[in-house]
């Protein structure tokens, strides 16, 4: 289990740089950020109890009883029965690596790297493509509805601009801007989740799907983090699947390093083909965090395709487009259903 750590510096951009760092070891440290010492202290005196260290650049946030406390400064001193400090005007790596070094001598880290599993014994598959209009939210939801055959499975749509009504009814008990509340405010999971997840027609299990563009583009790295790790605590949800925006950012990044895999939606045309070989074959792309665990999913295809172009091929389908139950289309469609047992087999 990642270590969970509230991280504040007072300086906005080189918190986003810090951020980025902790990002990395995203196994090994769970980070809550803040720039605002106000909204880092409400943050403490809420929800200390389950924070297990605080990095910080001031002295003013004091960790509560139980709590270690690296202050972050210019020197790295390693004193367990005293004040510790990490220096972070150094190399980004020797930074981590005394990190470690600190948190080890607290015993909150081993003295070997925690296992790769990012989320426990939870399967996340994040859907994703450089391509808009590729089919990424329709094949996402029908491989949530194929997974709720076999356990339950939650469908979490983070586009932009959240469409679901034309994939589910809309209901449940809770409605959008409480549920929002309670994640932005980071509340015990274990008690806001399972009111706010519903089971809809098709099996699968979803939330709220907020209203307004603005609440959904609100919701940061530290809020999707609440959730995923939220839905790995309930202990009875086994799939995860993620629907990502067309937009790289922070919320994007988290969820690819966090996901078991991350499934690349392209149309089977020259538009699909160029813009799916542009992203493999950039030269940044060994550094994204969905490389290593990345595969291809061929939408609309006019036929089977082979020669390992796809780990997945989805053929066209008009009943897609004009069906208003997806689970009827999955049931009467061997191939979709087949494409999307392929992608969530591990």
């Amino acid at each position: 289990m990642a270590v969970r750590v509230l991280l504040y510096i007072s300086d906005p951009y080189f918190m986003g740089q810090f951020k980025l760092l902790l990002r990395s070891e995203s196994h090994l440290l769970s980070a809550y950020s803040f720039s605002d010492l106000d909204a880092a202290s409400a943050y403490l005196q809420d929800q200390g109890d389950s924070l297990q260290c605080i990095l910080t650049d001031t002295k003013a946030l004091a960790a509560p009883v139980g709590t270690a406390s690296i202050l972050l400064g210019e020197e790295t001193v390693r004193d367990a029965d005293g004040p510790m400090t990490l220096n972070i005007y150094q190399k980004k790596q020797d930074v981590m690596d005394d990190l470690k070094l600190l948190l080890r001598d607290i015993g909150l880290l081993s003295g070997r790297s925690a296992p790769a599993s990012r989320t426990g014994g939870l399967k996340v598959v994040s859907f994703f493509s450089t391509q808009g209009g590729s089919g990424v939210s329709t094949l996402a939801y029908l491989a949530a509805i194929k997974g709720s055959e076999t356990g339950k499975t939650v469908y979490l749509n983070l586009e932009s601009a959240p469409c679901t009504d034309i994939l589910y009814q809309q209901g449940g008990p809770v409605k959008a801007e409480e549920f929002l509340c309670d994640v932005k405010d980071h509340k015990d999971p274990l008690s806001t989740l399972p009111t706010a997840l519903w089971r809809n027609e098709h099996g699968v299990f979803v939330f709220p799907t907020p209203v307004s563009l603005m609440d959904q583009r609100d919701l940061g790295e530290d809020d999707v983090r609440y959730l995923l790790e939220g839905l790995a605590k309930l202990g009875d949800v086994e799939l995860v699947v993620v629907d990502l925006s067309t937009a790289f950012g922070s919320v994007c990044d988290y969820v690819m390093g966090a996901s078991d895999r991350v499934v690349l939606v392209y149309d089977d045309n020259k538009t699909g083909q160029a813009k799916r070989d542009a992203f493999l074959n950039d030269p940044a792309f060994a550094s994204f965090p969905c490389a290593g665990r990345a595969v291809v999913a061929g939408n609309r295809c006019r036929e089977n395709v082979t020669g390992g172009a796809y780990a997945a091929c989805f053929p066209y389908s008009e009943s897609l487009a004009s069906s208003r139950d997806a689970k009827l289309v999955l049931r009467g469609n061997q191939a979709i259903a087949q494409g999307c047992e392929e992608l969530l087999r591990f």
